[in-house]
Formats: structure tokens, sequence, C-alpha cells
């Protein structure tokens, strides 16, 4: 993770530190699991104490990321629902749908939750942009045109 500001929704930057806790809170139970198949002998043929070891190993690197990535947030605070920004729900038409997203950082970001990223396609897109305006967004599959419905904040 790169140094600086990682900018952060509120609900993004609880929901990092809820899972920071869990993670700490599971810790032990995972070190406790890991000294029990370490015991059982044999290391090399131990599938529970590879599986064991894996699950500890996965947890601390996710500690790490998320102490590291906590250390760094700032929470973004949308003033205005004029312009798209990090932070502001929006709505999109094609023409035929009515699409719903809250627009987050890369590490927030949850399509199928209707959360994307400022740095997809379609959240480069629309930052900045304003209700009424017509976006094109260019993806792998090709152009699209989207008209910003509303902008709430």
């Amino acid at each position: 993770m790169s140094a600086g500001i990682i900018q952060l929704t509120k609900e993004g930057l609880k929901e990092h530190k809820d899972e920071y806790d869990r993670l700490l809170r599971e810790r032990p139970q995972a070190v406790e699991t890991l000294k029990t198949a370490r015991e059982l002998g044999d290391l090399s043929e131990n599938g529970f104490y590879k599986a064991s070891r894996a699950k500890l190993s996965s947890i601390d690197s996710r500690l790490m990321h998320l102490k590291s990535l906590l250390k760094q947030a700032k929470v973004v605070t949308v003033i205005t629902s004029d312009k798209i920004s990090l932070g502001c729900n929006i709505e999109i038409s094609d023409g035929n749908n009515i699409f719903k997203y809250l627009i987050v950082s890369k590490y927030e970001a949850n399509p199928s939750k209707g959360k994307i990223s400022n740095v997809s396609p379609i959240g480069k897109a629309l930052l900045g942009r304003k209700k009424g305006e017509t976006i094109e967004v260019i993806t792998p599959l090709g152009t699209t045109e989207y008209r910003i419905v509303n902008i709430y904040v």
C-alpha cells in the first residue's frame, strides 16, 4: 500500500475498523488451533497443521493491511450535491434502466452492493459531473452513454 492519505467514506471506515476488530478477536483461536495441530506429530503429512498455519497467516496478513489502511485513512465529507464526488449517491440512466450507486474509494468498492470505485471507468467519468449531464463510459465491452438523473449527499 502506498504512503499518503486514503480517502474513505464514513461507512467504509467503520467497515474496515469492524473487520480489524473481528480479526483481532479471531486471532487467539487461530493461534491455539495451530498449536493443537503442531502437537499432532509429523508436520510434513499434517494437513490440519498446514490449514491452521495458512489461516493464521491469512489473518495476520489482513491485519497488517488493515492497520496500514486505517493509519492512512481520512473520512471524506461531501459538502455539496451540485457535483459528483467521493461519497455521493447517484442515479444514472442508460435510457432503459436507472442504476443507483454510491461513489467510494477502491478500498470500499463492491459493485454487487451498488458501491463503485472512483477509479472505475464509470466512477472516473462521473466525478465532477452535474445532474442532467450525459457521460460516455468506455469499458472492455464497448461504449455506453448514461444520463445523470440525481445526486444525493
